[in-house]
């Protein structure tokens, strides 16, 4: 038990340090919202499994996860400052994962390219 209890207070500094990170409207963005931290699987192309550790913005409605999916470069970018993916889920159910670490190295797309 204490095991676990060390685990949630650990989860929720975390997801603090996070929400702290950014900035004041981004942050305001997500009052509506529950923030866990959560695991993800994938098969690579050699058939391995990897897993890795995410931070999951539940909205509780498709339109507040797609106008907060608008600053998804942000979040996904303060996430991997903190070693961690971003994924966005509706009900529970994922939509969409961020990889922030490769979005940190791609430049912004801007209009005309």
């Amino acid at each position: 038990m204490q095991n676990e209890t060390l685990t949630a207070q650990l989860d929720k500094r975390v997801i603090s340090l996070w929400i702290d990170s950014l900035d004041l409207i981004h942050r305001e963005a997500l009052t509506p919202c529950e923030i866990v931290l959560d695991n993800y699987k994938v098969k690579n192309s050699l058939g391995m499994l990897l897993q890795y550790r995410t931070l999951r913005i539940e909205c509780f409605s498709e339109a507040l996860r797609n106008a907060l999916m608008i600053g998804y470069r942000h979040y996904a970018v303060k996430a991997h400052a903190l070693g961690f993916d971003l994924c966005f889920s509706v009900n529970g159910e994922w939509s969409v994962a961020y990889n922030g670490a490769a979005i940190a190295q791609r430049p912004p797309h801007t209009e005309g390219y």
